[in-house]
């Protein structure tokens, strides 16, 4: 059994919000467990040609190495566990029946707004009040 897997992370590599996730996951990730990839970027359509472009838009991915592949709170809960402590504690209530239910709404919802989210956080760089800043690394906006 492998005891340091490895997964890829599909994220949207136009929004600022997400791209401060990667930043913050990549900090974290003392094992070099993660490995990132830019949705609908030619190394994900290689990579894992199972996700979609409009289901990686809609949601971050996470593929495993056995090519299974999840989305929004359920790549979460795959994401948490092999951080460093505290942070698996916190998948801890994503396996509850009641959390379990809600977690994949409260990600769409976030999901769907994370562009106007992302003109909140300090440091945001794009001018637009909407959040929906140009796509980074030649990638195309939604």
């Amino acid at each position: 059994m492998n005891t340091n897997p490895n997964i890829l992370i599909i994220y949207d590599g136009g929004c600022p919000l997400c791209v401060r996730a990667r930043d913050w996951l990549t900090a974290h990730d003392r094992n070099g467990r993660f490995d990132f990839v830019p949705c609908a970027s030619e190394e994900q359509r290689r990579r894992a040609p199972q996700v979609s472009e409009d289901a990686c838009r809609d949601a971050m991915h996470v593929v495993t190495e056995d090519g299974q592949s999840f989305a929004g709170a359920d790549a979460i809960a795959r994401i948490l566990p092999l951080l460093p402590s505290p942070w698996p504690c916190l998948g801890v209530p994503l396996k509850l029946p009641g959390v379990r239910r809600l977690a994949p709404h409260a990600y769409a919802w976030m999901a769907k707004r994370r562009r106007g989210l992302s003109a909140m956080l300090p440091g945001h760089t794009c001018d637009r009040k909407d959040g929906a800043c140009p796509p980074s690394n030649g990638e195309r906006d939604e």
